[in-house]
């Protein structure tokens, strides 16, 4: 999947993408809407966690966004499983997606808005999306701003969807149907 010099690539299993996984998921400024501040990862946990997404044992399709060639963030896609995770009735035709840029000097470059426009293009034309979500926490204005951008429109808030950093967040449930 690629638009212009950004391309969305499957995460592999392979050392230097979990040693980069655990740089950007021990970066403060990631953490501090990725995973939690509280939670940094080292080699072993990025080991224990994407490994399996990386060997296709999970439905989570894990993802490295680069930027001419040179990885800068995660992005990962996943069929929605449970529309009540979401306070939704019917999950036919649901695709979901999580992701940040972990090289914080590219941010506000465009790099995500184009990696996201990139595999929603991709969930509607070849995964049987018929819609796709996003739920970043409210005060998150960069990625909100973000999904905007790549054509996502607000639903509805989502109370105390996320625990991050011990405080269950209210979040925005996004979606797009690529129009």
């Amino acid at each position: 999947m690629r638009i212009g010099d950004v391309a969305v690539r499957p995460f592999r299993d392979e050392s230097a993408d979990y040693a980069r996984m655990a740089g950007w998921l021990s970066d403060e400024h990631v953490l501090r809407w990725y995973e939690g501040r509280d939670k940094p990862f080292d080699l072993t946990q990025a080991e224990a966690k994407y490994g399996p997404r990386a060997r296709n044992e999970e439905a989570i399709n894990s993802c490295f966004i680069e930027h001419c060639g040179r990885p800068v963030g995660y992005l990962q896609h996943y069929p929605v499983a449970e529309a009540g995770e979401y306070g939704l009735e019917d999950s036919t035709g649901l695709h979901a997606i999580d992701l940040f840029i972990g090289e914080v000097e590219v941010w506000g470059k465009g790099i995500g808005t184009m990696a996201v426009r990139a595999v929603v293009r991709h969930l509607l034309d070849h995964a049987g999306a018929i819609q796709v979500l996003v739920d970043p926490q409210v005060g998150n204005a960069r990625a909100i701003r973000c999904y905007e951008k790549a054509g996502f429109a607000t639903v509805k808030i989502l109370p105390k969807h996320e625990l991050h950093e011990g405080q269950h967040r209210d979040c925005w449930l996004m979606a797009t149907d690529g129009t």
